[in-house]
């Protein structure tokens, strides 16, 4: 990997000031959903990712569609890794609400918490060859096998690769010690498989990642590769809990780790605080909020 030094992340604060040169908002049906206050719309020029684990989805079934799709189309990201979706059925059932998206479900299906992604089809090529889902035989570091893929983002012709995960979650020394080992295991595959590419490595990694010690942080073999990998989120995990993914806990435990080729690339990253716009969120919607990374 060649070594970039610059470094730039913003907040969602700042990114608010430039929310007049965002795309054109969907139309979708008027429902009386409306997520417009709590959310900042993609950019054309821009690749936005975003991770958001959906807590069973569909929660609350038919209403949680409606919700879901109206937050996603307002949002208008370009690519959202997913975790926790049921059935492909229910996923496929989401792209349709959504015009303009199509959607790819895990091969390798884990009760009602397989990992899947969004994607709009007028800004992402999928390169469906390099579909892959990783470590399907080691169900200690990896319960839900992390699903990658490659994309090209069309308006700029970029191509990078992400890998969705859902790493085993909960306290309890054994269960720290299955977020550490499949950190080690990602990171080797990256540095033997990814070595000049660009990854963003996105997910519910159900740990925090400001620990400063290699005891307290599961990610320690990252967080000390700063010549090639970086969190970059990690200004919210170390910043106002007000922004923090997982509000219940309290905690930020949803992240997007790049790697060195796409250290330059970085706009902003931001959560979006959809809950401040549906009192019911937690109920209906998720117990998790969506991280946006914006690029180029």
């Amino acid at each position: 990997m060649k070594l970039k030094t610059k470094h730039l992340f913003l907040t969602g604060l700042i990114l608010l000031l430039n929310a007049s040169c965002n795309k054109d908002e969907p139309k979708p049906v008027d429902d009386g959903i409306d997520f417009s206050k709590c959310v900042i719309p993609g950019h054309n020029d821009k690749l936005e990712v975003v991770t958001f684990n959906m807590e069973r989805f569909p929660l609350n079934g038919e209403e949680t569609m409606k919700y879901v799709s109206k937050l996603l189309s307002q949002v208008d990201a370009d690519v959202i890794a997913l975790q926790e979706i049921s059935t492909a059925e229910n996923l496929k059932a989401l792209a349709g609400r959504m015009p303009g998206w199509d959607y790819l479900f895990s091969p390798e299906k884990t009760w009602t918490m397989s990992l899947g992604y969004l994607y709009k089809t007028s800004e992402i090529e999928l390169n469906e060859g390099e579909t892959e889902a990783l470590f399907t035989d080691d169900s200690y570091s990896f319960p839900r096998p992390p699903l990658k893929i490659k994309i090209t983002h069309i308006p700029t012709g970029e191509s990078l690769y992400i890998i969705d995960n859902h790493l085993k979650c909960c306290s309890g020394e054994d269960n720290v010690a299955r977020r550490r080992s499949a950190a080690e295991k990602l990171k080797n595959y990256i540095d033997t498989n990814l070595p000049d590419d660009k990854v963003i490595v996105a997910g519910d990694m159900n740990d925090q990642i400001d620990g400063t010690t290699e005891d307290d942080n599961v990610f320690w073999n990252f967080i000390i590769d700063t010549a090639n990998y970086r969190f970059a989120d990690m200004g919210i995990a170390t910043g106002n809990s007000l922004y923090w993914s997982y509000p219940s806990y309290p905690g930020h435990i949803d992240h997007l780790l790049i790697t060195n080729e796409c250290f330059n690339l970085v706009d902003t990253i931001f959560t979006i605080r959809a809950d401040a716009c549906a009192p019911d969120y937690e109920d209906v919607v998720s117990d998790h909020r969506p991280v946006e990374l914006v690029l180029f």
